[in-house]
């Protein structure tokens, strides 16, 4: 039985240390089009080093965001709690677009052209995830 719990932790171990810096990408096909679905995981602040010497696991709360290619819609999903997202999208010259979102209505239209961009969300009980995204 102690073999077991050594294997189911290093298990949960490399699980959730792969979990990603960055956003991850998935893509499905739609009827519409292309859709694209971005995982933005939560951004803790960071703990000054005096404070903590162990490193912290990566959080299980994000954000997942959906792009569909041929209508330019931008999806949003919310945390638990969240009810309204502040939305920042910084391409590479930084240039800066601010949306916001509600629960009610969590969609953008926003045609970008190909690209590298940084989104982060910020909710209304001021959580922030983070991540790049690719289109």
């Amino acid at each position: 039985m102690a073999n077991f719990y050594k294997l189911l932790s290093a298990f949960l171990l490399a699980a959730f240390s792969l979990a990603p810096a960055l956003a991850q990408t998935n893509s499905g096909q739609t009827t519409d089009g292309v859709e694209v679905i971005y995982t933005l995981p939560y951004s803790e602040k960071e703990v000054p080093s005096s404070e903590s010497k162990r490193k912290r696991a990566p959080s299980n709360v994000a954000i997942f965001v959906s792009y569909n290619t041929s209508n330019n819609i931008w999806s949003f999903s919310f945390p638990n709690g969240a009810e309204y997202l502040d939305v920042e999208i910084k391409d590479i010259s930084g240039t800066i677009q601010v949306y916001s979102v509600s629960k009610d209505y969590p969609t953008i239209y926003l045609p970008l052209a190909a690209g590298e961009y940084i989104l982060i969300c910020t909710t209304d009980d001021n959580r922030t995830f983070s991540g790049s995204i690719t289109i």
